[in-house]
């Protein structure tokens, strides 16, 4: 890169629930983004079981039905 430039990351704090089979994601909302993308997986290292695209506006959201199991979450 050439002259200044400045990046700034900003990773959203994310925590997960569930309640029978209903799992609900919430994180904290980041200055400036256009949106979120929020993807599951059911392996640390797989690729991702469901992606989400959501509006900026939006800090959480609830998914009814989920089997039981190890999900992991990431919401960038």
């Amino acid at each position: 890169i050439r002259g200044s430039s400045h990046v700034s990351v900003f990773v959203p704090s994310v925590n997960a629930s569930a309640t029978g089979s209903t799992v609900s994601v919430s994180w904290g909302a980041v200055a400036g983004v256009a949106g979120y993308q929020l993807a599951a997986y059911t392996s640390p290292s797989g690729p991702p079981v469901h992606t989400q695209n959501l509006a900026a506006s939006s800090t959480s959201v609830a998914y009814p039905g989920i089997p039981a199991g190890t999900y992991y979450v990431r919401v960038t």
